[in-house]
């Protein structure tokens, strides 16, 4: 009987045992996520400002300069004359032309009148085939005439618009070749229009960068004149022509340009590159307490969201590959990814698949 009470006592504690390591707590851990310890790799570049919209006006017509109303550095607005050429000849034509068009306008309507009186006739059977068909031919050609003359009243109209030079946007006049009295000929520039407090910098990046660069990407710029004087900028355009054997063409928007800034200032543009491969900047570390060895090699232990339980992690083995070591921890040659939690403390209590909650000042006080 003393035997058996014996061997019932000892199946008891056996399951206690069982029970306790079936409820084994979660235990919470110190971590790291890889690459928050990275500090960003600054690279300034020389620019140049320039305005976002300049254009070259020119007349679209050739003549004599009667009129300039604008001098280097007016400030105009969008449908504003800028500039007034000599418009007597091109006025007489447009003359010329409404008259052509009243003339072949009448002409039209005598012959649709004369037109639709011999489609009576012909119904009727009054008039031979052949005059119908010459009265019908006669009111074509009375219609393309008119036709004609219209359009020679458009393009007399549009030479006449021509003599004038308007502003195609509001802006400032950042410079003007014309003077009164001067002859131009059509296309010659004559006045530079450039966007007012609307500028951008054009800058030259090295082929070893180029590739990071992406459109919208934030950059610092300042002036040279002034060093305080800095503006917010982000990346608009990416040449993919060199300019020349090994760097190409940037344009960087202003977000808050103003009255401070010229076409032409130079400044200084400072791009901010984070740890990526192919750029010069830090490799991924991690801290020495992380990385555990044994016969395989070194390891580190790291934390996954479990699927089923809120803030709740399951514990994974990694094997890594380390590239060295510094002050700051191992250098990670191969094995983590920027973003793993890796658990740093109470290492020898961690296994494959342990659930484990993460503490949340152990990374800030590796920051401070």
């Amino acid at each position: 009987m003393r035997i058996l009470y014996t061997i019932l006592i000892a199946l008891l504690i056996a399951g206690c045992s069982r029970m306790e390591e079936q409820t084994e707590a979660i235990r919470p851990v110190f971590y790291f996520k890889v690459g928050e310890s990275f500090h960003t790799t600054q690279r300034a570049f020389p620019g140049v400002t320039q305005p976002a919209d300049e254009a070259r006006l020119s007349f679209k017509t050739g003549g004599t300069v009667t009129r300039l109303y604008v001098d280097m550095g007016d400030t105009v607005k969008q449908g504003e004359c800028l500039a007034q050429l000599d418009s007597t000849d091109y006025y007489i034509n447009y003359v010329k032309a409404v008259s052509a068009l009243d003339n072949a306008e009448a002409q039209l309507a005598n012959a649709l009148s004369e037109f639709q009186r011999m489609e009576k006739l012909y119904i009727k059977n009054n008039i031979s085939l052949r005059d119908y068909e010459q009265v019908k031919t006669r009111l074509e050609s009375a219609r393309a005439m008119e036709k004609s003359s219209r359009l020679q009243v458009q393009l007399a109209q549009n030479q006449l618009n021509y003599t004038s030079l308007k502003a195609p946007f509001s802006g400032v006049i950042s410079s003007v070749f014309i003077r009164e009295n001067e002859m131009i000929g059509a296309g010659k520039p004559a006045i530079v229009l450039s966007s007012l407090n609307n500028f951008e910098v054009k800058t030259i990046i090295p082929e070893n960068l180029i590739g990071q660069l992406k459109p919208g990407m934030h950059v610092d710029v300042t002036l040279n004149t002034s060093k305080n004087t800095s503006f917010s900028g982000k990346v608009i355009e990416i040449g993919t022509t060199s300019q020349n054997a090994t760097a190409f063409p940037v344009i960087i928007g202003l977000q808050d340009a103003d009255a401070r800034l010229f076409s032409g200032m130079t400044t200084t543009v400072t791009f901010q590159f984070n740890s990526i491969k192919g750029v010069e900047a830090e490799p991924l570390i991690i801290p020495e307490d992380a990385v555990c060895h044994d016969h395989k090699g070194n390891y580190v232990f790291v934390a996954q969201p479990a699927q089923d339980e809120e803030d709740v992690f399951i514990v994974k083995r990694k094997e890594i590959v380390t590239a060295g070591l510094k002050p700051e921890g191992y250098l990670i040659g191969e094995g983590l990814s920027e973003g793993d939690v890796v658990v740093t403390a109470g290492l020898r209590f961690m296994y494959e698949g342990r659930k484990v909650r993460l503490l949340n000042n152990f990374n800030s006080a590796l920051e401070e």
